[in-house]
């Protein structure tokens, strides 16, 4: 037996809502027509689609999920979903900052943004994966602040942090522009 596709439900249910408010605005006596087709569009409505399309693993972010981060001793990478690969060499690195959005929980809204000496930089949503990791590489980092991390944690306006600053380790805090 072959399995209904999602596509074919989806018309069916259309087209019964259309005759359902067409019946209603042709024939006004109409009415319980346009309720038993009400009912089949609600019922034909692909809804195991809609649910498993939407359904993340416990515990992760969306979208930031979506990215992925890696770092090793020469380097940090993040691959961003639909957009170019960012790399940024420990070597070149001259600022960490964390900027916060207030977009949040509908977007992502807390970014590591890892800047390197040519103006290039590595933006890293927070729950991206891979992640934690880099975030506890990078609390261990000398001179990094805690408190401004820790204040970014706690914000939800949009602003900058800088934790970290090569040949400058003392934070900062901006609004951002």
């Amino acid at each position: 037996m072959t399995k209904p596709r999602s596509g074919v439900s989806l018309r069916l249910a259309l087209v019964c809502t259309a005759l359902a408010g067409s019946a209603v605005a042709v024939f006004p006596s109409s009415v319980g027509w346009a309720r038993v087709l009400a009912l089949a569009a609600v019922l034909t409505f692909p809804w195991h689609r809609l649910r498993s399309a939407t359904k993340q693993p416990e515990g992760e972010l969306y979208p930031e999920n979506r990215f992925q981060v890696k770092f090793d001793s020469v380097g940090v990478t993040c691959t961003p979903p639909d957009g170019p690969v960012e790399h940024v060499r420990w070597d070149d690195l001259i600022r960490i900052e964390v900027r916060t959005t207030s977009g949040g929980p509908w977007s992502a809204d807390v970014w590591w943004v890892l800047t390197a000496q040519n103006g290039s930089a590595c933006q890293i949503p927070q729950g991206a994966r891979g992640e934690k990791a880099l975030t506890e590489h990078l609390l261990g980092r000398e001179g990094f602040d805690r408190e401004a991390f820790g204040d970014a944690m706690r914000c939800t306006d949009n602003r900058v942090f800088v934790c970290w600053q090569a040949g400058d380790h003392q934070a900062a805090v901006s609004p951002e522009a």
